[in-house]
């Protein structure tokens, strides 16, 4: 299968801290609580500033945006007020899909590749 990098969304990295996402938050947190994010001012994510990823889908939920970006290899899951886009363009086999059950435990949703569609003619 060929896979054409140059139609996934691409994000530059800009900040690794939950210290830095603070401001995103929608209350005031006190020290060591976790946000909606996920993290805690003290949070170190795994990335390196400068850096640019694919986007290979997209969770919302919670209050929250994550984009799932391809971390060397493996997909993972990462606040959005982490990076800018510098390539805004959703692969065409993308799906965007609600929670199986309704009302939903958690409300998440999420844009990701839909399995059925090949994306080697991308």
């Amino acid at each position: 299968m060929i896979l054409n990098l140059n139609r996934f969304m691409k994000v530059r990295c800009i900040n690794n801290t939950g210290k830095s996402i603070k401001k995103y938050e929608y209350k005031s947190l006190k020290k060591g609580q976790l946000g909606r994010f996920g993290a805690t001012e003290h949070t170190q994510f795994g990335l390196e500033i400068g850096k640019e990823f694919l986007v290979m889908g997209m969770l919302f939920g919670e209050g929250a945006l994550d984009y799932l970006i391809d971390d060397g290899g493996y997909i993972s899951a990462y606040p959005y007020p982490l990076f800018e886009i510098i390539d805004n363009k959703i692969p065409f086999f993308y799906l965007f899909t609600l929670p199986d059950e309704f009302p939903p435990a958690r409300s998440i949703t999420s844009l990701i590749p839909n399995r059925q569609k090949s994306p080697s003619s991308v």
